[in-house]
């Protein structure tokens, strides 16, 4: 039997995922990626899990039931465009999130109980961030310097409220890709 694919990360309200891809298609000809993230899959990931058992899963959620015990309710700052990969030929574009130290907490605690339970995860420094686009398909390079640093969330409604974390599963054939199959909140 094929593994399912897990992720573990926090949802982005609808009010930044319209902007979001408001601007893009207002913007298409200067943003030819071959993926543009439905505006239902907009995350901030906390730990890619890949393909893992059914069984590990259920193990990882009753420890995320009590890490999510211990945390508050905190807000973080959506900021402007940024990409991953050289600058001519992004292979992502995306928002940058706030470096809420809350967030570098969090991150970090499941990050860890992830190693503990036997997941191999990325070892890169976590960067936090909401994909907007990735694999870059265009002919000309990008042009990074018209819109690197480009706010394209209103200062208004830019800020997010994180009171809980959610475990994924990925869908690669469906639109959207990501469903919650559980969300474990803040106390």
């Amino acid at each position: 039997m094929k593994q399912q694919h897990y992720f573990i990360g926090i949802n982005v309200p609808t009010f930044i995922s319209e902007q979001s891809v408001a601007f893009l298609e207002a913007n298409k000809d200067d943003f030819p990626f071959r993926v543009w993230t439905h505006m239902c899959d907009y995350h901030i990931t906390l730990a890619f899990l890949g393909a893992v058992k059914e069984e590990k899963v259920n193990k990882l959620a009753q420890e995320l039931v009590e890490i999510a015990k211990n945390y508050k309710t905190f807000k973080l700052q959506v900021g402007p465009l940024h990409v991953f990969g050289v600058k001519e030929r992004p292979r992502v574009v995306f928002l940058q999130v706030s470096d809420e130290e809350k967030l570098a907490k969090l991150q970090k605690e499941i990050y860890e109980k992830c190693v503990q339970l036997g997941f191999s995860l990325d070892k890169r420094p976590y960067h936090p961030h909401i994909t907007i686009a990735k694999r870059w398909n265009g002919e000309s390079p990008f042009q990074f310097d018209r819109y690197m640093n480009k706010e394209i969330v209103t200062q208004e409604e830019n800020e997010l409220t994180i009171s809980k974390i959610n475990l994924y599963m990925i869908h690669p054939n469906s639109v959207p890709k990501y469903e919650v199959i559980e969300m474990f909140s803040f106390s």
